[in-house]
């Protein structure tokens, strides 16, 4: 968890707020040091909380992928394409050599 959550940051930190950033790498300090030194106890409650965290930054960078998407109407479909009023539909046959 510590080594993705880190992966996560140093990818997107330009995208992230620094709010986030910030309680991400307060967690990860926490949690770093926890595994260190800490009993089962104090691990489980920085893990816990590296993990909300997480979720927060997850929620973040799923909003900010989703602003650049074009909107579509409930059933998540876009607008068709219009069509050529000018296309006429014909039929053909091949021809032979």
């Amino acid at each position: 968890m510590v080594y993705s959550t880190e992966k996560l940051i140093k990818e997107n930190r330009e995208k992230l707020p620094v709010k986030i950033v910030n309680e991400i790498e307060e967690n990860l300090e926490a949690c770093k040091k926890a595994i260190k030194d800490g009993p089962i106890d104090e691990i489980k409650k920085t893990t816990e909380n590296l993990v909300k965290a997480s979720h927060k930054m997850s929620e973040e960078m799923y909003k900010s992928a989703s602003a650049g998407e074009p909107k579509g109407d409930a059933s998540g479909e876009t607008e068709a394409p219009k069509k050529n009023e000018d296309a006429v539909d014909a039929e053909f046959e091949e021809a032979k050599e």
